[in-house]
């Protein structure tokens, strides 16, 4: 059974750090059925920020080589919001350039091409930064037509959602009392006595605390601590 978007999410966001929570990203879309993956962000092609299931010699090549100047995917997500199909099965449709064909031969060479997917655009480049999804598999496109009929909403929200989870800033785990004291300053209001007095403690032992907490967070003051704790999903926003 495949797990609700929102489980997904809860899973990506609870992992310790970027690469974890890219894996999570991953097996995510593979449990309804895509297994090739890229997710592209950034404010020109050249520079793009690629995270991918291809691996790391292939993504050296492709940006050694240029291949963004000549990528018939890249083209498309960077110049519409519009979703296109994508992948071996529909270099006929897509009105492919020669150059472009022969970028998307070199891909296929190495084994880095998928026979069916789809774009999802977040942002295009004309908007002044790309962020933009691939998604992938080597079904028939039948059986990737199944698929979509079936789940192409559920995976429209990760690809909306996940670049949230993917692009917060990756904070050291904080200990169960430093949590409890940010807690207890976040949203008891308490000054640092109370705080103390409620967890038992010395004065001293909640400044020790709350400077740990401050370096972990790359924070000035307590404050700044508590709004970047809230970015990071560290803490929950307080709602009024």
């Amino acid at each position: 059974m495949v797990l609700s978007v929102e489980d997904w999410l809860e899973a990506i966001g609870q992992q310790p750090d970027d690469k974890t929570r890219w894996q999570k990203t991953l097996q995510a879309f593979a449990a309804y059925g895509f297994d090739h993956i890229i997710f592209m962000n950034g404010t020109s092609l050249p520079s793009l920020q690629i995270r991918t299931t291809a691996s790391n010699a292939f993504l050296r090549y492709h940006r050694e080589q240029q291949f963004y100047r000549h990528d018939v995917i890249m083209r498309l997500c960077a110049s519409s919001y519009r979703s296109t199909r994508t992948g071996v099965a529909h270099f006929k449709t897509l009105g492919i350039r020669a150059a472009e064909q022969r970028v998307a031969d070199e891909v296929h060479y190495l084994g880095e091409s998928f026979n069916s997917g789809f774009t999802c655009t977040l942002s295009p480049l004309q908007q002044g930064r790309l962020s933009a999804w691939n998604i992938g598999t080597q079904l028939s496109v039948t059986e990737t037509d199944s698929l979509l009929a079936t789940y192409q909403a559920d995976l429209q929200q990760l690809c909306y959602l996940v670049p949230q989870l993917l692009l917060q800033p990756v904070v050291p785990p904080l200990s169960k009392r430093e949590h409890q004291v940010l807690q207890l300053l976040a949203y008891g209001g308490l000054q640092y006595q109370q705080i103390a007095d409620e967890l038992n403690i010395s004065v001293s032992t909640v400044r020790f605390h709350l400077g740990n907490i401050q370096q972990k967070l790359k924070a000035d003051t307590n404050r700044q601590a508590i709004a970047r704790a809230v970015q990071a999903g560290v803490l929950q926003p307080l709602h009024t």
